[in-house]
């Protein structure tokens, strides 16, 4: 069985980029593991991108599904073998500068958890950790430890500006994805890499990335603004990722962003509308089953703190609005949900920077986010523990924030 975790990222390039040649060009030239000169590489090397290119053109001219299999077939045959031929070659001569230009070509074109990958990346944090051309693909990263090594590596390297700046940048989106994917876990126990990740990931916090992430940013920021990146300057893209990392970084002890929109129903919802009122938002959508699953404990946390001062709004990210209303209707939801219009200019998921399905955000009395991702039994204890709170905040004398007017009765009022 074939692996295609390393190549579909090459396909969908290749049909956004139209580029191709003839399918079935083939070379007799060096074969795919035996290059041991630097012409003999770069031979190795053009005749690899012919065929990739000429993939490309098959793939957009085939005009069946059975004849894009086929294509596709074909071609990930070729491509592994190729991959795996550099990857030999890469280990034969490691130091060499053939070594490290096949080292790099397996990085280019293979997924970072694909081994070759993992193989070639140890390859040049041992023989050539500070070599200019990695900034080639300081952005082609996986979760192995290996990978952060080089990183690091690099952004304390003074071979050139550009690369340091590119590992940089490069380590700070390694940190926020690693942060990203461990939230993931959290809500998704399924997800469960392999031991090596799995012992590296107990070995990290997802603050402290984020945190460290936001320092590389700035420091990009202040020292390499100007350095190109994919048609832009680093300097913008860093200025990007810092926002999102406001909007989301340190959630809890921060005031909840604005939601002002419609439920499925159109009628008008702000969350200010609930001040005074412990929050707990959920961001679910139909297509999403964890989000479905949980919609029975949701529903009976509405019915424990039915008499609280407590209310459970949703957030749907449906594409189409009847999904959301059909959905409320099939799992019986019955809590309102904003729906978070994909045409709108403004979108809540990006506001509270949402990554991962479901995702919940406890909002205390005062607006403040108190807790993130809580299910089951923590959830309704850090519910209770809030109401409790504020319970002995109004008796000590300083009553917390009035609820003002409520607009709705916590129900879909689905038609």
């Amino acid at each position: 069985m074939l692996n295609h975790r390393c190549v579909i990222p090459e396909i969908l390039l290749i049909l956004l980029c139209g580029r191709g040649l003839d399918v079935q060009a083939r070379d007799a030239a060096v074969p795919h593991g035996h290059a041991t000169t630097e012409q003999d590489l770069v031979d190795l090397k053009a005749r690899h991108e012919k065929r990739r290119q000429a993939f490309g053109k098959a793939i957009i001219a085939a005009t069946t599904l059975e004849e894009k299999d086929r294509v596709a077939e074909d071609f990930q045959e070729y491509w592994f073998d190729a991959i795996d031929g550099m990857s030999r070659i890469a280990q034969r001569q490691p130091s060499s500068n053939v070594g490290m230009q096949a080292a790099l070509w397996v990085m280019r074109y293979s997924d970072g958890d694909y081994q070759p990958s993992l193989d070639a990346a140890k390859i040049l944090l041992v023989h050539h950790p500070r070599a200019e051309k990695l900034g080639t693909i300081y952005d082609k990263y996986g979760f192995h430890p290996v990978y952060e090594k080089l990183l690091r590596v690099g952004a304390r390297s003074n071979v050139s500006e550009t690369s340091r700046a590119l590992a940089i940048f490069a380590l700070a989106d390694l940190l926020v994805y690693r942060a990203d994917f461990k939230d993931r876990m959290q809500v998704s126990p399924q997800m469960r890499p392999e031991p090596v990740i799995a012992e590296y990931f107990q070995s990290t916090d997802r603050d402290e990335d984020r945190l460290e992430a936001k320092r590389l940013l700035k420091k990009i920021q202040s020292e390499f603004p100007e350095v190109a990146y994919r048609a832009r300057t680093l300097g913008e893209a860093a200025a990007e990722r810092l926002l999102r990392l406001e909007q989301s970084y340190l959630e809890i002890g921060k005031v909840a962003p604005s939601i002002v929109g419609r439920d499925l129903s159109g009628n008008r919802l702000a969350l200010e509308d609930h001040r005074g009122k412990v929050v707990v938002i959920s961001f679910w959508a139909s297509w999403c089953g964890p989000c479905l699953s949980r919609v029975p404990e949701e529903n009976q946390l509405l019915d424990h703190f039915q008499d609280e001062p407590f209310i459970l709004l949703g957030v749907n990210g449906d594409e189409s609005l009847k999904d959301a209303i059909r959905a409320a209707q099939d799992h019986g939801i019955r809590f309102t949900s904003w729906w978070d219009d994909p045409a709108a200019e403004n979108h809540i998921v990006d506001r509270y920077a949402v990554s991962a399905w479901p995702t919940i955000f406890v909002v205390d009395q005062q607006g403040v986010i108190s807790n993130k991702n809580l299910f089951g039994p923590d959830l309704r204890e850090a519910v209770d523990h809030l109401l409790k709170k504020g319970i002995a905040t109004t008796r000590n004398g300083v009553p917390s924030h009035a609820p003002e007017p409520v607009l709705t009765d916590g129900r879909v009022n689905a038609p």
